[in-house]
């Protein structure tokens, strides 16, 4: 019906995006990020290299034919997570790449270093001991954050009050007066 919203589906809209765009399916991810070493090319390599739980690869086999129409994002999904992680090894790999490129390819990166670095060595320590947590706290009007603002609240991941949350020292911004007055 025009003018009627019925919402989003996160899950379709990423896998529609990665169809669009040309992006290589799942095994082609899994080949890349281990450097050619790890060549996935039945359903059953995906348990018998502890990439996915049997349950998971069930569900792969009901809705694709082969394990090579496995979308990217539908296969980092369902991988077993890392130690320490809320993502499998392919999801880490894709997004450390992604972090590089863009850090490279961006001449202000906070931490490029240099003729043209963009901030001094004390303005970059400042950038790099501040956390998600403390932006937080300073941009709502939330008074207690998750220890780990990626997970939810729990006995593991309590709530920490944003008094405790080291503040960032914005005075390596200050201008010198007498510098600024000669310009």
């Amino acid at each position: 019906m025009p003018g009627v919203s019925y919402g989003k589906d996160l899950a379709a809209t990423n896998i529609q995006r990665g169809r669009d765009h040309g992006i290589g399916p799942y095994v082609e991810i899994v080949k890349f990020c281990s450097e050619r070493t790890i060549n996935i090319t039945s359903f059953d390599d995906l348990v018998e290299l502890e990439m996915m739980p049997v349950e998971n690869v069930q569900l792969l086999k009901q809705l694709y034919e082969s394990v090579e129409d496995v979308d990217m994002w539908v296969g980092m999904q369902l991988e077993n997570r890392m130690p320490g992680s809320i993502v499998g090894p392919s999801a880490v790999c894709v997004s450390a790449k992604q972090f590089y490129f863009a850090q490279k390819g961006d001449r202000l990166f906070f931490n490029h270093e240099g003729l043209l670095a963009p901030f001094t060595a004390d303005q970059r320590s400042t950038i790099k001991n501040c956390s998600l947590g403390r932006i937080l706290c300073d941009n709502t009007d939330i008074g207690k954050i998750p220890k780990n603002q990626f997970l939810l609240p729990s006995t593991d991941n309590p709530l920490v009050s944003c008094e405790k949350i080291p503040k960032i020292n914005l005075s390596f911004w200050k201008e010198n007066k007498s510098a600024a007055s000669m310009s």
